[in-house]
């Protein structure tokens, strides 16, 4: 299959601007569920400094496997995003270690070590929640990847063309 790939500095540019604006939002929310608003650019940055590496590390083996394989359209792309952002959290949530009682509100998560059925709904939240963040990351990518119709990027047409 013969693909026509935007120009590399383009991606390049993609995974450097992709993981901000997901951060950027993330951080955002911060100022509204009680955290003190003198804290953005702390939660920006940590937000930054957790999406950089998954990016990178994931991203780009992610890209160099799949861009030989699928058209890069935008449901592709935006999928890969959220995938990419909500699998180190997945496999923290199912392989990494409990404490032996944990609690949210008036409801137990963890007791005994072991997760109940309340620990994993707020497992699911979260992760549902790095998820849609990774479909903006992705969504990000390409747009600075592939741009709007009518940009010049010596790819393909974009999935709005279609």
């Amino acid at each position: 299959m013969d693909l026509q790939r935007p120009r590399p500095e383009r991606i390049i540019l993609a995974f450097l601007i992709a993981p901000l604006a997901p951060s950027a939002l993330a951080a955002t929310l911060t100022l509204f569920d009680g955290h003190p608003n003198g804290g953005y650019r702390q939660w920006f940055a940590l937000f930054a400094f957790a999406a950089f590496p998954t990016a990178l590390l994931l991203g780009a083996p992610a890209y160099f496997l799949l861009r030989n394989r699928l058209k890069p359209r935008l449901v592709y792309i935006v999928l890969t995003g959220g995938l990419i952002a909500v699998a180190p959290w997945m496999l923290l949530v199912i392989f990494g270690p409990a404490p032996e009682f944990a609690s949210s509100g008036q409801r137990v998560t963890v007791e005994h070590g072991a997760r109940t059925l309340w620990g994993w709904l707020e497992a699911l939240g979260s992760i549902s929640g790095i998820f849609a963040l990774g479909l903006i990351g992705g969504f990000t990518f390409w747009l600075v990847a592939l741009g709007l119709p009518g940009w010049k990027t010596n790819g393909p047409p974009s999935a709005l063309d279609r």
